[in-house]
């Protein structure tokens, strides 16, 4: 069977909600914050699912989740077949070596005080990976592999650019042969002109390396170019998962409808739709139904009252939605 088909990464029913305040006696009766909510989802290996949605929508939280920076509430995360949430100390040492995230912001996660090759070489000398002989080789081949001059491996942060040292990141995130690299918001603090040199790198680095991405973005642009899946968040809520060249081609959820209308266009005099009206609502007091029927220019009765079901509208192709349940009464209920 083709590596492809099986799923490397496959999250299930994650959730995660925030106690916050104090209100109430002792601390009692406190708000929470409804970050993910029941999310399951599936990668196969060598292939890029992207997460998109607005800002609070529970991305990059749902990413930390995956790589246990913090510890989901109730659910299920494999990798390569093995539930992770219950794994012991010595065990979660190696499922790090694999697993490893790229941030937005490269140079906050980079010691001011250490030399790039320093950086590089930390993951191999905290997992005491060979001899120092083979780490300084391996610093050497992770610098070509990223497009850095060997002479880089002796300056410090502040003497690269943003884009360097977002190579740094990525480079210092494969040194431990990693398989499945979660990026969040990778591209998203660079300019243009180099956020398209990264996406590059990226996709050239998963093809040699045969590399799994779970690529968190906000830029639908950016989603296009990479993923091969898109699943698009709503308020803790995943509201539609498809492949790529569906979802842009038939989007199903108004939502996603929305966030494809307001991409900017290409040509200067041709404006984008201002699609999605309205604020989007608090974490800590989500709507009931349909979370999305507060903005959603196709709201029905019970979308104010009643949480949709999952509905397939095609191969691989799902949405939450109640109007795709009427519209597809035979697959009204059915699971993705």
């Amino acid at each position: 069977m083709d590596d492809r088909a099986i799923p490397f990464l496959r999250v299930s029913n994650l959730t995660k909600h925030f106690q916050v305040g104090r209100g109430g006696l002792l601390g009692r009766n406190r708000s929470v914050v409804r970050a993910v909510d029941n999310v399951s989802f599936s990668i196969a290996r060598g292939e890029t699912l992207a997460v998109v949605g607005e800002s609070g929508c529970g991305k990059t939280t749902l990413g930390r989740l995956v790589l246990r920076l913090i510890e989901a509430d109730s659910g299920q995360i494999e990798i390569a077949g093995t539930e992770i949430r219950g794994l012991d100390h010595r065990a979660m040492q190696e499922f790090r070596r694999r697993v490893q995230i790229v941030i937005q912001d490269p140079f906050g996660s980079l010691n001011p005080r250490m030399l790039i090759g320093q950086a590089i070489m930390e993951p191999l000398d905290i997992h005491s990976v060979g001899t120092a002989k083979a780490r300084r080789a391996r610093l050497a081949e992770l610098l070509d592999l990223v497009g850095l001059p060997q002479s880089f491996a002796a300056r410090f942060p502040h003497q690269l650019s943003g884009g360097q040292r977002q190579r740094v990141g990525i480079a210092r995130a494969l040194a431990l042969e990693t398989d499945l690299l979660i990026c969040d918001e990778a591209v998203s603090a660079l300019d243009v002109s180099v956020q398209a040199q990264i996406v590059n790198l990226l996709q050239k680095l998963k093809h040699e390396r045969q590399l799994t991405y779970l690529f968190i973005s906000h830029d639908m642009a950016i989603v296009r170019h990479i993923a091969d899946h898109v699943a698009v968040m709503y308020l803790g809520e995943i509201v539609e998962i498809a492949p790529k060249a569906q979802l842009f081609a038939h989007p199903a959820h108004p939502y996603t409808q929305a966030l494809l209308k307001s991409v900017p266009r290409a040509r200067v005099h041709e404006r984008p739709e201002l699609a999605i009206k309205g604020d989007i609502p608090s974490p800590i007091d989500p709507p009931s139904g349909c979370r999305f029927h507060t903005r959603c220019p196709h709201v029905m009765g019970i979308c104010r009252s009643t949480p949709p079901a999952r509905t397939t509208v095609g191969p691989d192709h799902s949405a939450n939605c109640h109007l795709l349940a009427q519209a597809l009464p035979a697959a009204k209920g059915q699971t993705a």
